[in-house]
């Protein structure tokens, strides 16, 4: 009798330990979610500031030290955030959808940063700077349409996550009302039988 309570209340333990373990990894995992749906909407907000910057070159036909400026920071924003997503965001979620999306978007991203760049370093040059304020133009609305995809995968991948988190709790809950079931049927009925003879 004794074994059998000692056994039951270790497995009881130890399933109780995995689950608050997998759901702080879950909460984790949460919060990373919510970070790259973040990250992914800045890229957007990125290119639109980039595309409009760029236009006020066209318009002004003046080089303004605060465009440059604005540009130069966006521009490395843009940067330093798509990065951050193939690097660090790509490879944990292990998505075949993401990655050929990220490929996809390469192309446009790389001609959007180099075009912002090549803008950025020759501003007094009207017609470089209305070629390269086209370039950004005509790719602006891939990229955006690609990246509105990437977002869409990212919080696919986290509705899915989610769906698994509740199928596993379930699976817990029912495996200690089975566990308390055992306690009760097996050990304590037993028991108090003996206690009251």
């Amino acid at each position: 009798m004794k074994r059998k309570i000692v056994y039951t209340f270790i497995t009881l333990f130890i399933l109780l330990g995995i689950n608050k373990y997998l759901l702080f990894t879950d909460v984790k995992q949460q919060d990373n979610n919510v970070a790259v749906v973040n990250m992914a909407g800045k890229q957007r907000m990125y290119v639109q500031q980039i595309t409009k910057l760029a236009l006020y070159y066209e318009l002004s036909n003046s080089v303004d030290f605060f465009n440059i400026t604005g540009l130069q920071e966006t521009t490395n924003l843009f940067i330093e955030n798509h990065s951050k997503l193939k690097a660090n965001y790509i490879s944990s979620y292990n998505d075949v959808v993401l990655e050929d999306l990220f490929h996809e978007l390469q192309p446009y991203f790389k001609t959007i940063a180099d075009s912002s760049t090549a803008l950025i370093a020759s501003p007094e040059n009207n017609e470089k700077s209305k070629e390269f304020t086209t370039i950004i133009k005509t790719n602006e609305a891939n990229f955006l349409r690609i990246m509105n995809e990437i977002v869409l995968q990212y919080q696919t991948l986290a509705q899915q996550r989610i769906n698994e988190v509740k199928t596993r709790e379930i699976t817990f809950n029912i495996t200690y009302v089975l566990i308390f079931s055992y306690v009760l049927f097996f050990i304590f009925i037993p028991f108090r039988k003996i206690l009251i003879k």
